[in-house]
């Protein structure tokens, strides 16, 4: 359950923000600067997971990286 929670609330915040909005904006450059941060970022949420799962356990990290997709989420409508 945790798991379908975290992916929603990344597919509404962070996930597809390089993949639509980049596009649109920038040149072909610009996409692919866009790109290799999207994939830098969520490369450090998968090696990360498995250290602070260890730490705080896995239901606790769930829940924070849902709290921040949440934030950001909130913060990107806010600027809107």
């Amino acid at each position: 359950m945790l798991v379908i929670l975290f992916v929603m609330f990344y597919s509404i915040s962070l996930g597809p923000v390089p993949w639509i909005l980049v596009g649109e904006i920038l040149p072909a450059k610009g996409v692919s600067m866009s790109v290799t941060a999207e994939w830098i970022s969520s490369s450090i949420v998968a090696i990360g997971y498995l250290h602070v799962a260890n730490a705080i356990g896995r239901h606790n990290t769930f829940y924070i990286f849902s709290c921040i997709n949440l934030a950001v989420n909130q913060f990107y409508r806010a600027a809107e």
